[in-house]
């Protein structure tokens, strides 16, 4: 135990010898005392540091030229600046610093080098801090300490011009990378580039887990910002992303910089609206028609007074002459003129009642041809919902094709390919307690980890992910199984077949060694583990070595960075650690037809059946597949089928208790009682329906789940009210002095109602018409099936079920039980009504 003390003492001295040295810069004593032209501020590499770039020296003297070829041929590559005037410039840095300059710009290379412009304004930055020959005049350090008699730098301020920042960074900030799918200063921003600015670019470029000291950045916008009037602040030109920075170079593309894009031409301005006498044309016709409608109808309704009245006064004179024949006395042009005035709504009225009538007989007449008739129709017509298109693509419901924004869309995806299919999952923990953790022996400068980043919940979403990468779907057409690998993107295949998949785990490359590796030192006193590993990813995703003593990559095990804002939720801040959220996503292709998307859909329908049944007492799962939409559309469209099915059945009794005409016999309870008028009701309701699907389905119109929903109910309601109609107004007809066969008084009553049933269905039918107007797909195909079915229903009303209640009268008339209406027990004297109902 005693022994243990003393190393714990002596290792925790090694400790705080580094954590606490001594800052030798003060106020009397300043580490940068002079800041004036031609003067340096750092020169030199002081303590080299592992997996960063050593802290550079403190140096106050004069730039000189480097010593070594190799370097200087490093140093004219990346700062060319520096040989403007001179083959053998003098700088403020030694080979040393010039090499590593080189190493730390390989990343930025490969993030920035798509566009030449960008890199070459972003490697102006580190030239200029590096080895400027000016150094002082923008560097100033405020912080170092003594180590091996070398002044070493620690942090220090730098003052940038707000000219060059600006160029340096709009330059960049369309600049993307690809193999992220994202933009690649989100990377360099260290969060996304919605909330990437310049100040936030310099503070993360400054201050991260790889930076080997602390840069405060400040962005001067005018020169009382500086500290002196010694100080100017660095300012170097840049280049526009849409030029070349050389004559070996070329500008950035159109997708890496807008100003690279062709300018689209000027819109043609706006025709002048067609006016006539100042006001506009449109109004005016629409006004002209009002007023011409308003002058007709109101001659229509003063003729038809005057026509009434004059006959009012034929009718007496023709009384009064049968009455006195000697005084009799026509006068023909009085009845001329109220003929003139015959009203033409009476004139349309009898023409339809009379057509009615002869339409009622022939059904009345031929009652069973029409019945059977009305059954292959039925069956022909709905026979082409086989051929009929449901569209459940949320895309495809709500985005007309005649859009702007849909004809884009469908031009990127014929030329490049559509967006990635997306499936996610959303880790959550019961326990909601976090974690401090510190690899300091004695627990100084602990950090917070979210309750998410316990080892036990991190085994368990890894084996998780790993097991939904192993699942395999069945494709029954071409007896094949699918696997992820199968449907995945690849961005680096063929160098790399690993799946893209962003995860926390991939910063361990989806490994159960590397997530518990752990590297102690200091006789096991410091240890190193995936808390650091995670820490330093979260800072640099790009890392190809974490810069720790695990020496672990960051990249995914696709070779990509994994952003930890894409795959963490509920952080505070950029303390990404303090997550409470994991974010798993598999990224798979996607294809413009239909049927070559069929693969991805099978394997989606494993992967949610995994997921539906995982159970775990540490993890609970939010999770989505890119059918989740249509399945959830389909899955509520199911459902409805038993609302829907207990809706009919209410209606169906409904019927039969309101239309029924009950005795207090029970003996004659089923006499009239309207079950076969009640069941013909329903069918023929839904038989509209299924002819409009069947109808449309030989259009190729594509239909959509709305309708199975919606538009029973819809010609349900009208539907019935037409039946109640017709038999209402059967049952409460007035009695007929002469005697009345039931076909004569079925046809008679027909006829008046008719025209009603006809103008009613025609306003209805047209106002869903017009609706197909709109382009919205969803509302269009609602539109026309509904109107259809409306149609199809009155034509069923006037014949199938007209024929069904004529037998269902007939039937009640000769007091025949529900159940035999089919036979023919009427007698001979019976086929004649006298004051019946």
């Amino acid at each position: 135990m005693r022994v243990l003390l003393v190393l714990l003492v002596l290792n925790f001295g090694v400790v705080a010898s580094f954590t606490f040295e001594k800052n030798q810069c003060t106020i009397t004593n300043p580490c940068t005392p002079v800041h004036q032209e031609g003067v340096c501020a750092l020169r030199g590499s002081c303590k080299e540091q592992l997996g960063k770039s050593a802290q550079p020296c403190v140096y106050q003297g004069p730039p000189a030229p480097v010593d070594d070829s190799n370097a200087t041929a490093i140093l004219r590559d990346l700062c060319p600046m520096f040989f403007e005037t001179t083959d053998d410039p003098v700088v403020c840095c030694d080979s040393s610093q010039i090499e590593a300059l080189q190493t730390n710009m390989q990343v930025p290379s490969q993030l920035l080098s798509r566009c030449p412009a960008c890199y070459q304004n972003f490697l102006e930055l580190w030239c200029a801090y590096t080895c400027d020959p000016n150094q002082s005049q923008f560097v100033d350090v405020t912080t170092a300490y003594s180590f091996e008699d070398k002044l070493t730098a620690d942090t220090m301020d730098v003052y940038w011009n707000v000219d060059y920042v600006d160029g340096m960074y709009k330059s960049c900030e369309g600049v993307q990378f690809p193999s992220a799918n994202g933009n690649a200063l989100s990377l360099l921003c260290g969060t996304t580039i919605s909330k990437c600015s310049p100040q936030t670019l310099l503070d993360y470029l400054g201050n991260n887990y790889e930076s080997p000291v602390t840069l405060k950045s400040t962005i001067v916008y005018n020169t009382s910002q500086l500290p002196s009037k010694d100080y100017v602040a660095m300012n170097y030109s840049t280049f526009s992303c849409n030029l070349p920075t050389g004559d070996s170079s070329d500008a950035c593309s159109c997708q890496d910089c807008a100003a690279s894009c062709p300018v689209p031409p000027d819109y043609p301005s706006p025709s002048e609206p067609w006016k006539v006498f100042g006001i506009y044309g449109y109004i005016l016709i629409v006004g002209c028609v009002f007023i011409l409608f308003a002058v007709v109808f109101i001659a229509v309704m003063e003729g038809s007074s005057v026509y009434k009245h004059s006959s009012k006064n034929i009718q007496a004179q023709e009384d009064e002459d049968a009455s006195a024949p000697d005084n009799h006395s026509s006068d023909d042009s009085s009845a001329g003129f109220s003929l003139a005035f015959k009203s033409g709504g009476d004139f349309m009225e009898k023409t339809l009642e009379n057509f009615f009538y002869a339409w009622a007989h022939q059904v009345t007449s031929h009652p069973l041809v029409v019945f059977v008739g009305w059954i292959v129709m039925v069956a022909a017509v709905s026979f082409g919902a086989y051929f009929l298109n449901i569209t459940t693509d949320p895309v495809e419901l709500w985005s007309s094709s005649s859009s702007e924004t849909y004809r884009q869309l469908q031009f990127y995806n014929n030329h490049f390919m559509p967006f990635y299919r997306v499936e996610q999952v959303f880790v959550f923990t019961y326990d909601k307690t976090g974690q401090n953790y510190s690899n300091n022996p004695l627990g100084f400068d602990s950090t917070y980890f979210g309750p998410v980043f316990n080892m036990s919940v991190m085994q368990e979403v890894l084996k998780m992910q790993l097991e939904i990468e192993a699942l395999v779907g069945y494709d029954s057409d071409s007896n094949t199984n699918i696997t992820l690998s199968d449907i995945c993107f690849k961005p680096l295949t063929p160098y790399n077949t690993n799946c893209s998949i962003t995860s926390p785990l991939e910063w361990f490359q989806n490994s159960l060694a590397n997530l518990q590796k752990t590297e102690c030192t200091n006789f096991n006193l410091t240890c190193t583990d995936y808390h650091d590993h995670i820490m330093a990813c979260a800072s640099g995703p790009e890392l190809t070595d974490d810069g720790t003593d695990l020496g672990l990559p960051c990249l995914a095990s696709w070779d990509g960075p994994i952003d930890p804002w894409v795959v963490l939720g509920d952080y505070t801040g950029h303390e990404y650690q303090t997550a409470s959220v994991f974010v798993i996503t598999f990224i798979v292709n996607m294809y413009t037809e239909q049927s070559d998307n069929l693969p991805a859909e099978i394997w989606e329908l494993e992967y949610l059946d995994y997921l539906k049944s995982y159970e775990s007492d540490q993890i609970y799962l939010a999770y989505q597949a890119q059918r989740s939409v249509q399945d959830e559309i389909k899955r509520e469209s199911d459902a409805d089928i038993f609302t829907v099915s207990v809706s009919y059945f209410l209606m169906f009794a409904y019927i039969c208790v309101a239309l029924g005409r009950y005795s207090p016999s029970l003996s004659s309870l089923l006499v009239g009682a309207k079950i076969s008028v009640g069941l013909m009701g329903v069918v023929v309701v839904l038989s509209s329906v299924s002819c409009a699907v069947g109808f449309f389905g030989y259009l190729n119109v594509a239909a959509t789940l709305i309708i199975l929903e919606v538009v029973p109910f819809l010609v349900l309601a009208v539907g019935v009210d037409n039946m109640f109609i017709l038999v209402q107004a059967n049952q409460r007809a007035a009695k007929k002095e002469t005697e009345e066969s039931v076909q004569q008084r079925i046809c008679r009553i027909f006829s008046k109602i008719a025209p009603s049933m006809l103008l009613s269905t025609f306003a209805e039918a047209t106002a869903f018409f017009l609706g197909a107007i709109t382009p919205m797909p969803a509302v269009q195909s609602f539109s026309l099936f509904a109107g259809m079915a409306i149609l199809f229903g009155f034509f069923f009303q006037i014949t199938a079920f007209l024929a069904v209640y004529y037998w269902d009268t007939e039937r009640e008339f000769v007091s025949i039980n529900q159940f035999l209406t089919f036979i023919n027990e009427t007698p001979a004297a019976c086929t004649c009504i006298h004051g019946y109902f």
